[in-house]
């Protein structure tokens, strides 16, 4: 057996991604030899592939993977977008919430009409930052879903458009 008759790539996945994985390497000659489950993680996949060292326009076929493996990066990163910012402010208002709830408690606790009516504006201050946060969290979550949905969507398409052009350079049009 020759060392170099083929060369060899393993590549992490998701479980569920897996096939479309599959399917995008074969365009660039990549055969799937392997596959198996992470021993950790159960949403994991490793996938070993191998191709014919000498393959015909292999550096070309090489910068394009190198170019599908950053927008498959990139997909990842901005699926993680999405929901940060209105986690962050979710988050922060549900803090000052909090804060004002429970000094309000605490005020209605104590003796006496003032603290108590201190302690239940105190409330409704914190039930108003509650509900603000709430209503400003859906709006920027729904404002970042439809900004990085169209973005991941720019990237899928840059994935086929590399697919393609690996298919292209291989001579196969299936």
């Amino acid at each position: 057996m020759n060392l170099f008759e083929n060369d060899t790539i393993t590549v992490t996945g998701k479980k569920q991604a897996s096939e479309h994985i599959i399917g995008r390497y074969e365009n660039f000659g990549w055969q799937l030899t392997e596959k198996k489950e992470d021993k950790r993680y159960d949403d994991t996949v490793h996938m070993t592939f191998t191709r014919p060292h000498s393959i015909e326009n292999k550096d070309k076929l090489q910068l394009l993977q190198v170019r599908l493996e950053i927008a498959y990066n990139n997909t990842g990163k901005l699926a993680q977008k999405i929901g940060s910012q209105a986690t962050l402010i979710a988050s922060l208002f549900a803090l000052v919430a909090i804060a004002f709830i429970a000094g309000g408690v605490y005020l209605i606790l104590t003796r006496g009409l003032l603290p108590i009516i201190f302690g239940a504006v105190a409330c409704a201050g914190g039930a108003f930052f509650a509900t603000v946060g709430g209503v400003l969290a859906a709006r920027v979550y729904k404002k970042d879903k439809q900004k990085y949905t169209r973005l991941i969507e720019n990237e899928v398409q840059k994935i086929e458009d590399l697919c393609a052009q690996a298919k292209q350079l291989r001579g196969a049009n299936e």
